[in-house]
């Protein structure tokens, strides 16, 4: 116990020391050595692979290898040098650690293109097949292409899960949309629209036949937005915001005024087939959302959910 301690404690000298410049020293030479000092303490038969980073296998995986231009589905923790875990998709992870990971789930991103995984992790991802798990110890410098990694100046421990890889990631976005419809019973379509579907879960009888196209300008509404597997990720009913942990965007009634692009285009199109007080659950994929792009937290290539209950209507003029 007693040599451990002896050790711990000249790691953490060892880190003081370097981890600002001395003498001229630039970051990229003080985060090198206090790189070294650690892996010397830990990992002292390890060496670095040609990129500069350290790759562990932890579990080998029996599925499909990816390649560049696929996309891939990746779970990972990210601790500090210190055992500090700074991120995690794992719930369980998360929440022992007391982070504030919204949405816990596998994280999408595409190899070989720029903006997505890159440098080490990409490397990495290579190295692996679907089920494979490994630990990465990485330079700040290749420590990027996903979410949590944004901004980071120290090196980092990477534990990496490959969960899933698709070549056609779209066909996989509509396969997932089309189980949910038939799941939850979504049978109503638009025309021109293949990927959205959607049922009235609360309908005015006496109104069959009427619809908000032909009649209104704009709708003021309550909605509920989630994703395939229920996690709200956002909504305008305070108690339902609250039921769920999250901070509604507003809990105002947001106004959809037809034809500005206010909205995502299924929402608005699925709203078009509504009456006064009626209600309305939907799924589309990201072709009727955000699309390839994403937006904030919602990732590219995501597939969603909303119920929508019409408030009040606006007559056209």
């Amino acid at each position: 116990m007693r040599s451990k301690l002896h050790l711990l404690l000249i790691f953490l000298v060892t880190v003081s020391l370097f981890s600002c410049k001395k003498g001229g020293e630039d970051a990229t030479e003080s985060e090198k050595r206090v790189l070294d000092a650690w892996i010397s303490l830990h990992y002292k038969d390890l060496a670095p692979n040609a990129s500069g980073f350290y790759f562990i296998p932890v579990e080998e995986g029996t599925g499909a290898a990816p390649v560049d231009l696929d996309y891939v589905y990746v779970n990972y923790t990210v601790e500090q040098l210190n055992g500090d875990v700074i991120y995690s998709t794992d719930s369980l992870v998360a929440d022992n650690w007391g982070l504030a990971t919204a949405h816990f789930a596998p994280e999408l991103t595409r190899l070989g293109v720029s903006g997505s995984a890159q440098s080490g992790i990409a490397e990495a991802i290579r190295l692996m097949r679907v089920g494979g798990k490994s630990k990465l110890i990485l330079p700040s410098n290749l420590a990027y292409g996903l979410n949590a990694l944004r901004g980071v100046s120290n090196p980092l421990v990477l534990k990496l899960e490959l969960f899933s890889v698709f070549e056609d990631i779209a066909k996989n976005e509509k396969d997932s949309v089309v189980r949910y419809k038939t799941d939850n019973s979504l049978t109503e379509t638009i025309d021109g629209k293949d990927g959205l579907y959607y049922k009235q879960i609360v309908q005015q009888d006496t109104c069959k036949g009427k619809y908000l196209k032909d009649y209104a300008s704009s709708v003021k509404v309550w909605y509920v937005g989630r994703y395939l597997d229920g996690y709200i990720f956002d909504t305008n009913i305070d108690s339902v915001a609250t039921k769920a942990g999250i901070t509604a965007s507003s809990t105002a009634l947001l106004n959809v005024e037809f034809g500005k692009n206010g909205v995502v285009l299924a929402f608005e199109e699925v709203v078009k087939m509504m009456w006064l007080q009626e209600k309305t659950i939907l799924v589309t994929t990201s072709e009727f959302a955000y699309g390839i792009q994403g937006k904030g937290t919602i990732s590219p290539y995501t597939p969603l959910v909303f119920e929508i209950t019409i408030d009040k209507i606006y007559v056209k003029k």
